[in-house]
């Protein structure tokens, strides 16, 4: 946040600080996503206490209820009234919830030890349900809501998962490694990354117009690129910031 303020003096007030606190997104930065971080490890964590059948079908029924709330408008409709900064913080609620339950759900069926021919198929199936949601109309919302984002994303993360059972060559996982580490340090400085090739660079507005997907490509890389010089350049003296 302070980072975010100094890059932006002109945002800088007491409401400002007070609504930074409150929701992450004042100032462009994607501190909304640890609060709601926060917020969903309470909300599994009480989920605790219930039997593990009952915890199973809760999570079920809060994704259903998640998907009802975008698709009948309600949640949009409800945020989309407030200040901007309340709305891409808690109106992401509901569209990154089923997110959440559903990769729990996930980690569940793999504490079972599924075999890996199950969770290929079943990875398939997410696959194939990813392609046929291309063809529904997506709800209006604020980022994240449908089924197809839903879908595509759990496809990857299952992908990912999958993967871990199958030996990579060992200069391929050591680089994957790498990345791991540094992703923190990615994460923290991507948005200040961003900035200056905004202000200096002008011109990468046209290519991220054209092309986001290749832009998120080029400024994830240019990140990863500038903490671990960064790291090298310290030997390491300030690692902890960056891994």
């Amino acid at each position: 946040s302070a980072i975010g303020f100094l890059v932006t003096p002109e945002a800088l007030s007491w409401r400002n600080i007070g609504m930074q606190i409150a929701t992450g997104g004042v100032i462009n930065v994607p501190l909304y996503y640890l609060l709601l971080m926060a917020i969903f490890t309470l909300l599994f964590w009480s989920l605790t206490y219930l039997p593990l059948r009952h915890r199973i079908w809760t999570m079920i029924a809060t994704t259903i209820l998640m998907f009802y709330l975008q698709y009948s408008g309600i949640n949009y409709a409800f945020f989309s009234g407030v200040d901007d900064a309340i709305m891409y913080c808690y109106g992401r609620i509901a569209e990154l919830l089923p997110y959440a339950t559903t990769g729990t759900l996930i980690g569940l069926l793999a504490a079972k030890k599924t075999s890996t021919r199950t969770f290929m198929l079943a990875t398939a199936l997410v696959g194939g349900l990813y392609f046929a949601s291309q063809s529904l109309k997506q709800p209006v919302g604020v980022d994240y809501s449908g089924l197809l984002f839903y879908f595509g994303a759990i496809f990857i993360f299952m992908y990912f998962f999958l993967v871990r059972n199958f030996r990579l060559p060992e200069k391929l996982e050591a680089r994957i490694t790498t990345l791991g580490l540094y992703s923190f340090g990615v994460y923290v400085s991507h948005y200040l990354v961003l900035e200056l090739l905004l202000r200096y660079v002008p011109g990468v507005r046209g290519f991220n117009e054209v092309s986001p997907v290749g832009f998120l490509l080029v400024l994830i890389m240019l990140s990863y690129g500038a903490v671990i010089g960064l790291d090298k350049a310290t030997r390491g003296r300030f690692s902890y910031l960056f891994k």
